[in-house]
């Protein structure tokens, strides 16, 4: 089965130092859609905490968290810095 959310070695690496740097409370990533405006959806990342309704993906050491309700938007991406 194909991981729904992947990073690159880049994007684990500046995950890595953004956790270290801001002395992250909540060590997991959480990547979910907004939406609105002219441009309708737009991602955002956030340092937080596991919710209910969260799917948790791993990958190199690094806690993704996904709202089940936005994964039909991001299965499949791969994030890179």
């Amino acid at each position: 089965m194909e991981q729904a959310i992947t990073l690159t070695t880049q994007a684990v690496s500046k995950v890595k130092e953004l956790q270290t740097k801001e002395r992250a409370k909540d060590p997991a990533l959480r990547i979910s859609i907004k939406t609105g405006g002219c441009a309708g959806m737009s991602y955002a990342l956030a340092f937080d905490k596991k919710a209910k309704n969260d799917v948790v993906i791993k990958d190199r050491g690094v806690t993704i968290l996904v709202d089940k309700s936005d994964l039909d938007y991001l299965e499949g991406i791969e994030l890179d810095y």
